[in-house]
């Protein structure tokens, strides 16, 4: 029988990077890894189905935590739901499959800010290495990776009036998201696989043959990293309502997301240390960054009805749903195959210069307080921006492993917020004002009415704002103060630990972050295995003075 209670690397999170890592570790080393998920195995419809992203992410459900804002007072004190995946895969098993990079500015302003080997040369490499794209390679994609990544080829009747719209209002156009041109509308990249969702849990661990030094717990919530002194040794585990140890002879590795590494950093030890002793928790290092920095990208959608019944309003009522579900479980085929957003567009607002700020997403489907209306017929445009200057934080509220961290990410805190949200507004208002959209669109559902003054817009977004599910940042990246781990990301003042996830962006990326995450993965696994790191790769990249 093999030793499970000492391994090489043990990994505390299966979410994005943290699969990428076990089968990198495992396969290229030889290694023993323990990969430790606080949820389920993502063997489940819910998960592989692309369409079925709601039930997946829906509160209550096995594959996702609710977590929970503190009171917002920029927008009228609302407490905001966090929905966060859990179980194998993390939140790439319950998000809706766009596999956007962002701009190769956001990681040329890492590089600038001291995460030297994070230009957008360095990473380029890496996002090929991952991608398996259908158009094939080139120079800026891969064709040999684990992750299969397309563009839907069969527009629905409004994703191709979105797409006239966006030509008439005289917005660019882009073939390619990830290619030399970010700005711009058209079709999203998506991470499906045959009509399956090509989470890294999918992609790595069940594609792929499993490596032999591989052993995945699931259901084991970790609750302490371990230290002899300095250095990282263990973790404390709740399995079954038992607590268990591991050891690890090389390094730990925190692959939770930007809340779940802070959160067990801070449990740990490792944080303000002030704060920290309030709680009882001793200090293990004072690091006064660990859940600073807090970043996410928000939106308000736009809500129309919809004159013709056109929508997946009408596909997602009882007996459908069924008629849907079979024919994908029984042929991969039919509308469950892909993801409810296949359209978009990333423009730069009147307040900005270089690359887009602002991100269009259209959804073919009216919801009213979050559920499906009967017998209507809608569609949705989010707008909202990519940058925020706003940062939050995620703090302890007990020294419980059991109880989830204080968040508080202060949104609309700064007037640039206020300003592009009302730019993105604007923007989206425009848009579905186009004549494209005219046999389609109804009455406006949200906001009712349309606001105009600079008053009424920024009252519809302190009602409708919220969280498009990127947050990032909480363990940053850098050479300042305030960095938590890095340009090798490791954390700073002990040895053997790592943070590999989304929390280590210094900066949020001006796209969806499905895709960044799984690039840090890659990047990290050379890092980790003292390899090499892959050689520059120096592709040209627009800018919006190009574009004008």
């Amino acid at each position: 029988m093999p030793d499970e209670s000492t391994f090489d690397y043990v990994i505390a999170g299966a979410g994005a990077a943290g699969c990428i890592l076990a089968y990198r570790l495992a396969a290229e080393d030889g290694a023993s890894v323990l990969l430790l998920e606080a949820g389920p195995s993502d063997n489940s419809w819910k998960v592989r189905m692309p369409r079925a992203s709601r039930e997946a992410y829906k509160e209550g459900s096995p594959f996702a935590t609710w977590y929970r804002s503190e009171p917002q007072p920029n927008v009228d004190g609302r407490v905001l739901p966090y929905p966060r995946g859990i179980g194998l895969g993390g939140s790439a098993s319950v998000n809706g499959m766009i596999f956007l990079r962002g701009h190769a500015l956001d990681y040329e302003t890492w590089a600038q800010e001291g995460c030297r080997g994070w230009s957008y040369a360095d990473v380029l490499p890496y996002y090929k290495r991952l991608e398996q794209a259908d158009d094939g390679e080139d120079a800026y994609h891969g064709r040999d990776g684990a992750v299969r990544v397309r563009m839907e080829q069969e527009l629905g009747e409004l994703d191709a009036v979105f797409l006239e719209a966006c030509r008439q209002a005289g917005f660019p156009q882009t073939s390619d998201m990830n290619g030399r041109q970010q700005e711009g509308f058209g079709r999203f990249p998506l991470n499906i696989d045959d009509g399956v969702r090509a989470s890294s849990s999918y992609a790595y661990l069940v594609k792929r043959k499993r490596p032999a030094g591989l052993r995945i717990h699931t259901g084991a919530k970790a609750c302490k990293i371990l230290f002899e002194g300095k250095r990282a040794v263990g973790i404390d585990y709740l399995q079954g309502g038992t607590r268990r140890s591991v050891r690890a002879t090389r390094e730990i590795i925190l692959s939770g997301g930007a809340f779940g590494s802070p959160h067990l950093l801070l449990l740990s030890g490792i944080g303000p240390a002030d704060e920290l002793a309030a709680l009882g928790i001793k200090p293990v290092v004072d690091l006064p960054g660990v859940g600073r920095n807090l970043q996410d990208h928000t939106h308000v959608a736009l809500q129309f009805e919809c004159l013709k019944p056109v929508t997946l309003n009408g596909h997602l009522v009882a007996h459908r749903k069924v008629l849907l579900g079979l024919n994908w479980l029984l042929f991969r085929r039919g509308m469950g195959r892909s993801g409810s957003c296949v359209v978009g567009a990333f423009l730069c607002s009147p307040s900005e210069t270089l690359h887009p700020n602002i991100e269009l997403q259209q959804f073919p489907i009216l919801l009213r307080d979050g559920k499906l209306p009967p017998g209507e017929h809608g569609f949705r445009i989010l707008t909202g921006p990519q940058r925020s200057d706003a940062r939050g934080v995620v703090r302890l509220r007990s020294d419980n492993p059991q109880d989830h961290p204080a968040i508080d990410p202060r949104y609309l805190s700064t007037e640039r917020d206020r300003i592009e949200h009302r730019e993105g507004y604007e923007i989206a208002r425009e848009l579905v004002h186009q004549r494209a959209y005219d046999p389609y669109r109804g009455r406006s559902v949200e906001p009712a009415g349309e606001p105009r003054t600079k008053a009424e817009i920024d009252a519809f977004v302190r009602q409708a704002l919220a969280t498009t599910h990127h947050v990032s940042g909480t363990c940053k990246m850098g050479i300042s103060e305030d960095a938590v781990v890095d340009p090798e990301l490791r954390v700073r003042g002990v040895e053997g630990l790592r943070v590999v996830d989304a929390s280590v962006m210094p900066r949020v990326v001006s796209s969806n972050t499905n895709a960044a995450t799984m690039m840090i993965a890659e990047k990290a696994s050379d890092m980790i295995l003292r390899k090499p790191a892959l050689t520059p790769e120096y592709a040209d990249y627009a800018t919006r003075a190009e574009l004008t």
